[in-house]
């Protein structure tokens, strides 16, 4: 995330959601070039345990982000 949000945070309106960190969920969120530090959470806010992001942006496909998403696993 801290790539994305270094190569393209004039570009990353909004971005928020929980992830999924060794079973736990840590919420995370960005504002442009700015990572908010990742806040552990206590418990979820539903039964859902996957990972949900939600991207806000500005001249950027879902296609960039995934890929780039995808990119960054593969290393």
């Amino acid at each position: 995330m801290e790539l994305l949000v270094t190569l393209r945070g004039a570009d990353l309106l909004r971005v928020k959601g929980i992830v999924n960190i060794d079973g736990k969920p840590v919420a995370v969120q960005a504002v442009q070039h700015i990572f908010h530090p990742p806040v552990d959470l206590d418990r979820r806010p539903s039964a859902d345990t996957g990972s949900r992001l939600v991207f806000i942006t500005r001249n950027m496909d879902k296609d960039v982000i995934q890929n780039f998403l995808k990119a960054v696993l593969v290393l």
